[in-house]
């Protein structure tokens, strides 16, 4: 076995127009080969890549990659240059047998606004990740089994907060962005952990 590290790359700013997708491989996580590029961006195009996770079943490793266009520059501070309300989003399935030449394998496997976190599986073996919706939503998509090819259902989770007015008052129990987490404990309860990202800087479960 080897340690297999993606990462998003652009020569500008994070997040700016041609971002793309690199993988790098390890056989002792100190001695890593060059990059290999998994997606690329297109800054002509005003495109850019993000990566929303990887997961390797059987002889395959895949990865989870967003494709982002339609840019529109933010007018309030945030985590992102871009207004996440208004662009246009595609989230990709990539996959590779070598770990050098990869192919998507499923355009748009879900329609949420982005995935920033491996799935992993549950007890009963499903594949399950936490997610964004496109209203800024916390939830998470679960699949029928570990076959991350096959369409994952969109699970929304209860939220009382308001994205448009997160940044009036910096109500510490507003979701905002979507760097979730979870594991599962030994009465097969799942926790999730969910970043807050107003000025209280906790953690939010569910």
């Amino acid at each position: 076995g080897e340690y297999w590290f993606a990462w998003d790359n652009c020569m500008v700013n994070e997040e700016w127009p041609g971002q793309r997708t690199f993988i790098a491989h390890s056989p002792d996580a100190v001695n890593w080969s060059e990059r290999i590029l998994v997606a690329d961006g297109d800054a002509e195009r005003g495109m850019l890549r993000n990566l929303g996770g990887l997961y390797p079943r059987g002889d395959t490793l895949y990865a989870f990659i967003q494709e982002k266009w339609d840019l529109v520059h933010a007018t309030s501070p945030g985590m992102s240059v871009h207004d996440n309300t208004q662009v246009s989003v595609r989230n990709d399935l990539w996959a590779t047998r070598d770990g050098v030449h990869w192919e998507m394998v499923k355009e748009q496997y879900v329609d949420v606004r982005w995935m920033f976190e491996n799935p992993r599986l549950t007890s009963e073996g499903r594949l399950m990740g936490p997610m964004t919706d496109h209203d800024g939503n916390p939830g998470v998509l679960l699949w029928p089994g570990d076959n991350p090819e096959e369409t994952p259902q969109v699970i929304r989770q209860p939220w009382q907060g308001k994205e448009d007015s997160y940044y009036a008052g910096h109500d510490e129990g507003l979701f905002c962005y979507g760097e979730a987490t979870w594991y599962t404990d030994d009465d097969d309860r799942i926790w999730m952990y969910l970043r807050d990202e107003s000025a209280a800087g906790c953690l939010g479960l569910s």
